[in-house]
């Protein structure tokens, strides 16, 4: 009896060897579960020739590994029949554990008036082993309301080894009472592809049927092809006035015949909205305000004062506006010509003395013949 016992304890002992070094040597496969969150499909027939229908929604992967993803629609007319079928992949390729991610199917084409309803087909990934690092960092960024759209402009950074190629920069906003999300943008960064430590300045510009900067929440992310950004919330508006420098003439001293060029630097910092358009304002002596459009180097800005006369104290200032409609003005300034202003008769007057005395002998000689 004992040795039957012993016999079975020893069988005992070897099965849960066997199913334990079968557990270890052999891992739990991982896998990616993209579910789909929510969507909703909309036309704007004012975008192009034939109008656009949208389907925008979200999804997540709740799986145990990161995934690229896309999403299908197939579009149909009011009878039911198909029109079209479009893929797209979500707004980030990389799709992190737990992470969400928008996306935007767009039917362009002669179809989209057409589209009564749609489905959604088929979710697809592909499984990523290797993990993209947070290396890539948005330092700043801001929005404002331009030409009926919405800008985002801002700055991003390398902070890892590699260089970061074909860096992209999406925006998503969402409505601040229902958290569903109503656009989606994406842009390129300027530099596309940044050295290690390096910035880039960006600028998306977005739908403006959808948008009212009151109304949304507005998220940031940066990928490039081996790094993510951590998401960038909610970017300051753009309140920021351009920054006029002091205006540097030349001549520094202009005489009556010379044309008074000058130069001023306006500024903006590199997140917010561009300086459009520099105006000069200038006038000599009582005489009427005259204004130039100022021609854009770099930050330096260019124009001229037209020439005045001897001994004249012209005023000018300077006005600057940006994409977000801020603008400033400068205080007045001024430089006398130099000379003595001209005495005795001028000129202009003696030439409409000689035409008056001309007309007069005219009309003397012309009654004469009469009478």
């Amino acid at each position: 009896m004992a040795k039957k016992t012993t016999e079975f304890f020893l069988i005992l002992l070897i099965f849960i060897t066997i199913l334990t070094t079968l557990f270890i040597v052999t891992p739990v496969k991982a896998s990616a579960q993209i579910d789909l969150l929510y969507h909703y499909g909309s036309y704007d027939a004012t975008v192009g020739e034939y109008g656009v229908y949208y389907v925008i929604g979200e999804v997540k992967n709740n799986g145990d590994t990161p995934a690229n993803v896309n999403v299908t629609a197939i579009f149909y007319n009011s009878q039911g029949i198909p029109l079209a079928t479009r893929t797209e992949n979500t707004s980030i390729k990389y799709v992190g554990v737990g992470q969400k991610t928008p996306f935007k199917i767009a039917l362009a084409d002669s179809n989209a008036p057409r589209v009564a309803t749609y489905n959604i087909l088929s979710i697809g990934f592909k499984e990523i082993q290797a993990s993209k690092p947070l290396d890539l960092e948005i330092l700043n960024s801001t929005f404002y309301a331009a030409d009926e759209k919405i800008q985002i402009t801002g700055t991003v950074r390398n902070k890892g080894t590699l260089s970061a190629t074909g860096t992209i920069i999406s925006v998503t906003y969402y409505n601040k009472t229902t958290g569903n999300i109503l656009w989606i943008s994406r842009g390129v960064a300027i530099y596309s592809n940044i050295t290690y430590g390096q910035k880039s300045y960006f600028e998306i510009s977005s739908n403006p049927k959808k948008i009212s900067p009151e109304q949304v929440n507005i998220t940031l992310i940066a990928e490039s092809q081996e790094y993510l950004s951590p998401i960038c919330s909610n970017p300051i508006q753009d309140t920021i006035t351009p920054q006029i420098g002091a205006p540097v003439l030349f001549p520094t001293e202009p005489t009556p015949q010379e044309i008074v060029g000058i130069n001023i630097t306006v500024t903006k910092p590199d997140y917010a909205s561009n300086v459009t358009m520099v105006l000069l304002h200038f006038k000599g002596g009582g005489g009427q305000w005259k204004t130039k459009n100022m021609t854009k180097y770099g930050d330096l800005w260019r124009s001229f004062i037209d020439v005045f006369g001897a001994g004249q104290t012209v005023l000018f200032r300077f006005e600057a506006f940006d994409k977000a409609g801020k603008s400033s003005q400068t205080t007045y300034y001024s430089y006398t010509v130099k000379g003595e202003p001209q005495s005795g008769v001028p000129l202009e007057a003696l030439l409409i003395v000689f035409i008056v005395l001309i007309l007069i002998v005219v009309i003397v000689k012309y009654r004469r013949k009469l009478f």
